[in-house]
């Protein structure tokens, strides 16, 4: 019987130890326990309802949009405002060669284009095709608009962030009539 006692002695003392430490860890949760609560203390739903819903431009669902297109114009006019229009929204003093001083309407960014010296003309905004618009493109994809000051005493004008380049193109993609493009253009730059 000693010997018995003796292999259980070390095995209780590991015991214990083992216990010791496991009591000190953190429970961890699994989320089950603290699901957000909704404004009115009950747990928000993880179903999404079939059906339409409202969509509104402010945070308090009190300024309802006519649809999601006219929600992501706003959006998308509001970060050309930001971004975009202290330079390119100021009529004559507009920066650019030619002058680009129409960022903020619509109509003459689809209708006009951007010659650049020796180069084919390239539309601003072609609907439908974010990938070939001069404003998407400098915007978002080479990212060098707006430019980086050259002097330290210049203003700094930050880019758009990878969130609103997809506001844009969501805009450019689907809010044009004539729009919809599902698969990425393989025509060339400027869709012309």
């Amino acid at each position: 019987m000693t010997p018995v006692i003796k292999f259980v002695r070390p095995l209780s003392t590991f015991g214990l130890a083992a216990l010791a430490v496991l009591a000190s860890c953190e429970k961890v949760d699994d989320g089950a326990a603290t699901r957000a609560q909704g404004w009115d203390g009950v747990t928000l739903s993880t179903v999404i309802e079939d059906g339409d819903r409202e969509v509104f431009t402010d945070i308090d669902e009190t300024m309802p949009a006519a649809d999601g297109c006219a929600k992501t114009a706003l959006d998308a006019h509001e970060i050309l405002q930001a971004h975009c229009a202290l330079c390119h929204g100021i009529g004559a003093a507009s920066s650019g060669v030619p002058r680009f001083d129409f960022v903020m309407d619509d109509d003459q960014l689809k209708a006009k284009t951007w010659e650049r010296m020796g180069q084919t003309a390239l539309r601003f905004l072609v609907p439908g095709d974010p990938d070939n618009s001069v404003i998407y493109q400098r915007a978002a994809m080479a990212r060098d608009m707006p430019p980086v000051q050259a002097d330290p005493q210049q203003p700094f004008y930050p880019r758009i962030s990878y969130s609103q380049a997809s506001v844009l193109r969501e805009w450019i993609l689907n809010c044009f009539e004539g729009g919809t493009v599902t698969t990425p253009s393989t025509s060339t730059p400027g869709g012309v």
